[in-house]
């Protein structure tokens, strides 16, 4: 579960905040999209869910946990039960696909055979079934995209964070991606996606998907996710439009995966897998 109780961010630049007096909860077992201009802080206020970025005010809360009081070493096994999708995608270049999805087994201490029968059906899963073996930097930015889900998806996490997950898909691999959320969602775990793909809106329509928007410095929910679409882009208007001619089907379920990973012992060298995309440290906020 993601708690929300009136959080405030800065503007890393200062003037207005970026996000004030956001207040919501994604229940576990629930899809929500939160959909934002560029520049109006969803990318921040994402790296704060994971504790990546300071708060300004008020309190999020994964799992129950307040994040402003866990220690580093507790933190960091928390994270463990996060999948995170960055938008700059954190991935090694001169790795295989294979080899970038099995890192997070890695660090588990997972057996290398079942690790690798668990990251090849990861890849398979978002379409990559015959790429294991190709190195990253030689895939397209749609297939990096994907190896970067699959990467999230690998330790089967309670809570799933992806930040623009399909912004370099076609409209057919954007309802795959789609498809695989609302798979994760009915196994059990909390998703929370940052989205401007009018396919993954049109899914949140025809799904009931939680629908939120980063509003003038305000996090809004709506039950009519094509209104927020609307006010996001002229671009993605016309999109939708076109969208919207082609009734998007039933999502597939699958069987549940098990339940989380339990956090194994933290590993200081290695706080995640991959930092998330825009941290206070990076930018020399901190």
């Amino acid at each position: 579960m993601i708690e929300l109780e009136r959080v405030r961010v800065d503007h890393p630049r200062g003037g207005q905040p970026l996000l004030d007096e956001a207040t919501t909860i994604v229940q576990q077992g629930e899809v929500a999209i939160l959909g934002a201009s560029t520049g109006a802080g969803a990318s921040l206020l994402l790296a704060a869910l994971l504790g990546d970025h300071p708060l300004a005010d008020g309190k999020v809360a994964l799992f129950g946990r307040d994040l402003s009081r866990l220690r580093r070493a507790s933190l960091l096994r928390l994270r463990r039960r996060v999948g995170v999708v960055p938008q700059d995608l954190r991935l090694l270049g001169e790795a295989t696909a294979l080899t970038n999805v099995l890192l997070p087994l890695d660090i588990d201490h997972v057996p290398r055979h079942a690790a690798t029968i668990r990251a090849a059906e990861a890849l398979a899963r978002v379409g990559l079934a015959s790429e294991l073996d190709v190195r990253v930097d030689r895939l397209s930015m749609a297939e990096r995209q994907r190896v970067a889900l699959a990467r999230a998806l690998v330790r089967e996490p309670a809570i799933l964070i992806a930040d623009q997950p399909t912004s370099h898909q076609d409209p057919e691999r954007a309802f795959t991606i789609a498809k695989v959320l609302s798979e994760v969602a009915a196994a059990g775990a909390t998703v929370l996606v940052a989205s401007r793909d009018p396919v993954l809106w049109e899914v949140a329509a025809a799904e009931g998907w939680r629908t939120l928007a980063l509003r003038d410095g305000k996090m809004v929910e709506t039950t009519a996710p094509r209104a927020i679409l609307a006010e996001l882009s002229a671009e993605i208007i016309v999109e939708a439009d076109v969208i919207e001619s082609a009734p998007v089907p039933a999502l597939a379920t699958i069987t549940p995966i098990s339940a989380a990973i339990a956090a194994a012992a933290a590993d200081e060298a290695i706080p995640n897998v991959v930092p998330f995309p825009i941290t206070a440290r990076s930018r020399g906020q901190r």
